[in-house]
């Protein structure tokens, strides 16, 4: 592969991360819906067997499965977004690079 396509080649990838980036943030509404509104689901399921409102209060699980439900939420999206930036970044630096011709 040349200079010419290696260099094409990244800019499509940084232009296809970019895009998921902005997917991620248009979609960001629907997860805190999601956030929202299966911990109110969850107490109710049975898992192995028994309800968590069975151990729990029904409040108490509510409040535990909001949290959880959240955290994960936020981890997820912030780790994806994070690990898209850092690629474009690589991307970026690796065009310049070959550009100068120090590869």
């Amino acid at each position: 592969m040349t200079e010419k396509e290696t260099i094409e080649k990244y800019k499509i990838d940084i232009i296809e991360n970019e895009n998921s980036i902005y997917e991620l943030k248009k979609m960001r509404p629907f997860g805190i819906a999601a956030v929202i509104l299966f911990p109110f689901l969850i107490p109710i399921i049975p898992l192995r067997g028994k309800k968590m409102t069975e151990v729990f209060p029904y409040e108490i699980s509510l409040i535990i499965c909001f949290i959880l439900f959240s955290l994960m939420y936020i981890s997820i999206y912030y780790n994806t977004i994070s690990k898209k930036e850092r690629q474009i970044k690589r991307l970026k630096i690796w065009i310049s690079q070959i550009e100068k011709g120090n590869i």
